[in-house]
């Protein structure tokens, strides 16, 4: 059996892991240029994009064919991922072996690969390495998959979410706040959080709308409140693997680069995404849109950099509101 590493993650508060990519087959975009894509936030709170296809595809068994799908924007799935339905209309009558194992937020689950050929999503025609999700033809969060890492080569883009805007700039200057992942291609790095002693991990997840923290994190004098009753349930890509939490924290300050909040929320979830990553014993985080919704974000697929930014009252003021400022 083939291993893959996917981390796909769909969060809700009330109401997903990392897949190893060759490079996509499009070419980078030439200095000079630059392109404004719009997002679109459903109502759960996903930002999605509009992808249009080489050829027609029904969307549930009664619609008519359609060339364009919409799916959710995640800087944590390094490769592209589409639900299982649409994808065998894509692969031309060849069924899907499911021989390749994949890591998720909840667990590991059986996938395979196909190549979206001449795939736009607003930014010119290009091949996309995707893989296929097993589950529903539309899941809850109401799209029909991911736009992940691999759908960008060389590009260096700019995801600004108040905005609902996705940039392609090649001239974007962008500051290393945080990394892509250089096996995994997902952006991680470290924040500080008032009341850890230590840096904490974390991942940055475009994908789902509400964050989570693991236990070595809550633990610590960082956790203002012993937790509130909002629950949280944080579902598997396949559909299949759920985990609630009943415990939504309250914590101290937060900064990631150039954002910082003075208090936020999360839940606590000793998901399988930490475990799979190595930071169960450590405090980490994974930060999703509840947070990342008043931030921008900069990505250069070339480097790896990535650059986060505070927009209005989410924006560093390195003053006393927050001691674990750097200086």
């Amino acid at each position: 059996m083939r291993l893959i590493a996917l981390v796909l993650m769909l969060a809700c508060a009330s109401p997903a892991g990392a897949y190893q990519a060759d490079a996509p087959g499009s070419a980078p975009q030439a200095a000079g240029e630059s392109q404004q894509i719009a997002l679109h936030r459903t109502r759960l709170g996903h930002y999605t994009i509009a992808l249009r296809l080489n050829r027609p595809v029904r969307i549930g068994p009664e619609a008519a064919p359609h060339d364009e799908i919409r799916l959710v924007v995640d800087t944590a799935a390094s490769h592209t991922a589409l639900n299982l339905p649409i994808a065998e209309q894509l692969n031309a009558g060849e069924p899907f072996v499911l021989d390749r194992l994949a890591h998720g937020t909840t667990g590991s689950f059986l996938t395979d690969t196909l190549t979206l050929q001449d795939a736009d999503f607003g930014a010119g025609r290009r091949d996309i390495d995707s893989i296929v999700l097993p589950g529903p033809e539309e899941p809850a969060h109401g799209s029909h998959g991911f736009l992940g890492a691999s759908a960008f080569s060389d590009e260096r883009i700019e995801i600004d979410f108040p905005r609902g805007l996705l940039r392609i700039d090649q001239d974007l200057q962008i500051a290393r706040d945080l990394e892509i992942d250089p096996d995994r291609r997902i952006v991680t790095g470290f924040a500080r959080v008032r009341g850890a002693a230590q840096p904490v991990r974390v991942l940055i997840d475009t994908g789902p709308n509400a964050s989570v923290a693991n236990s070595a994190l809550a633990g610590r004098r960082s956790s203002l409140n012993p937790g509130g009753q909002t629950r949280t349930l944080v579902t598997g890509v396949d559909s299949q693997a759920s985990i609630r939490s009943e415990r939504r924290r309250l914590f101290g300050g937060l900064e990631i680069g150039e954002l910082c909040f003075p208090m936020f929320w999360a839940s606590v979830l000793d998901v399988y995404a930490f475990e799979n990553l190595g930071w169960s014993d450590e405090p980490a985080m994974i930060i999703g849109l509840d947070i990342l919704q008043d931030a921008r974000l900069r990505i250069d697929y070339q480097t790896g950099a990535v650059e986060i930014e505070g927009l209005s009252h989410t924006a560093c003021r390195r003053t006393n509101e927050f001691r674990g400022a750097r200086g």
